[in-house]
């Protein structure tokens, strides 16, 4: 797939202060056996589809929100349709995930706009979407072709490959292809999203519209195969 070209580089630094005197810090404790069942079980007979997309997302994550995001219910999804699975996702995407990466260039009537885009449905709404992107992702190129390199926003570059994902997995939806790489495509847009906001409060929202995502997807999934 032509998103998987756009490399985002994810590096998830997790460092506690402690001098030389204080010594190493403590490893974490290891999660009791029951613990590690319990998990498992809620990922039991799971989509191929949401476990790419868990495992993608679970790259870009800390360790609190790894947590969270592994006590998602997916179990029982196994059998939900593909191109459903990821015909959701690219609507979720559009509406929540893109515009936030918007916001943080300071686009902030293009992401208005996103917003209050009709719902994501089928290939003739997923052409649309994918026209968008690449409209806002050709703004965003002109925009750091006018600055230097000392003034071009960090955010700019993590927008367009944001947009140009989006773009292209809008495009496989309306051409029915729904694979798990779509999947871990989504994770790839959802973590550049994240690297705009490496910690603070203003990160927090953002990890949880992107687990919303998997807890969507598994309802999804669920009403799809209670058809």
């Amino acid at each position: 797939m032509a998103a998987l070209r756009h490399a985002a580089v994810i590096a998830i630094l997790a460092t506690v202060g402690c001098s030389e005197d204080d010594g190493p810090p403590p490893p974490p404790p290891a999660p009791r056996a029951s613990q590690v069942a319990g998990i498992i079980a809620l990922h039991e007979n799971e989509s191929p589809y949401l476990t790419s997309y868990r495992r993608a997302l679970r790259l870009a994550l800390q360790l609190g929100e790894i947590d969270r995001l592994e006590h998602i219910d997916t179990s029982g999804t196994h059998d939900a349709s593909p191109l459903l699975l990821a015909t959701v996702a690219v609507d979720r995407l559009f509406h929540v995930i893109v515009p936030l990466a918007l916001e943080a260039a300071e686009m902030r009537a293009d992401a208005a706009r996103l917003r209050r885009a009709p719902p994501i449905e089928d290939a003739r709404g997923a052409e649309v979407a994918s026209a968008q992107a690449a409209r806002l992702a050709a703004v965003v190129r002109r925009t750091r072709s006018r600055s230097g390199p000392e003034e071009a926003p960090f955010v700019l570059g993590h927008t367009e490959v944001v947009l140009d994902t989006a773009r292209d997995l809008a495009t496989a939806v309306a051409q029915a292809r729904g694979e798990a790489a779509h999947a871990e495509a989504v994770g790839v847009a959802a973590a550049s999203v994240l690297e705009m906001f490496p910690r603070g409060e203003d990160r927090a929202p953002i990890v949880e519209a992107l687990i919303q995502l998997l807890a969507d997807l598994a309802s999804a999934a669920r009403g799809h195969a209670a058809k």
